[in-house]
């Protein structure tokens, strides 16, 4: 994180070798969400970088990620699948939602 003019540059979770891709917050809530695709997980931790927590495992290539705090959903794309799923903000309920794709990158979600 930073400050807006660009300076106080601090990391807040470092990892070895693993891109760190998809990234979405949820302010209200306290926490940051990310993607790792070679890992095939979807991460979160508190918003100071404490409480890393492996929330979905077992993905495929997840990589864009986006956030429905207000709907209680976490939506992400699957590269390799070329699908779209859904799941609750705390991990379960995982549903694809669009299968088919051709090699789907980033998401984005509007209100």
């Amino acid at each position: 994180r930073a400050s807006l003019d660009g300076s106080n540059v601090e990391p807040l979770v470092t990892r070895s070798s693993e891109a760190l891709v998809g990234l979405a917050l949820d302010v209200a809530g306290g926490q940051i969400y990310w993607t790792a695709p070679e890992e095939g997980v979807i991460y979160r931790a508190s918003l100071d970088g404490s409480n890393v927590e492996a929330l979905i495992t077992g993905l495929n290539v997840p990589l864009g990620l986006a956030l429905d705090v207000a709907g209680g959903q976490i939506y992400w794309t699957d590269l390799e699948g070329g699908i779209i799923y859904r799941a609750s903000l705390d991990g379960s309920n995982i549903e694809p939602l669009v299968t088919g794709l051709n090699e789907p990158l980033v998401i984005a979600l509007g209100p």
